[in-house]
């Protein structure tokens, strides 16, 4: 009789437990959920940072881009100026 009242003891704890574990789960949920969301809101602030600093960095490349057009467009004016001196 004392087996079967340890096993009933044993079972009654687990199903305790298991309750307690029940009842604590739906904020668990919560608090992951709550994690999860900061984690994503961190980090989609950290990529639009990078994508400002990306776009600021592609700005000042085309205006690179620009300035060394607009050297070489004179470069090439003034060659053919002096091709043309040289040749008359």
């Amino acid at each position: 009789m004392q087996v079967a009242e340890t096993r009933l003891e044993k079972y009654q704890h687990n199903c305790d437990e298991l309750e307690v574990q029940h009842n604590d789960f739906p904020s668990q949920y919560f608090t992951v959920e709550k994690d999860m969301g900061l984690y994503v809101k961190c980090l989609l602030a950290r990529k639009e940072d990078e994508l400002t600093d990306l776009s600021e960095q592609l700005g000042g490349l085309q205006q690179a881009k620009e300035s060394f057009e607009l050297q070489l467009s004179q470069l090439r004016q003034e060659l053919q100026e002096n091709k043309d001196k040289l040749t008359f």
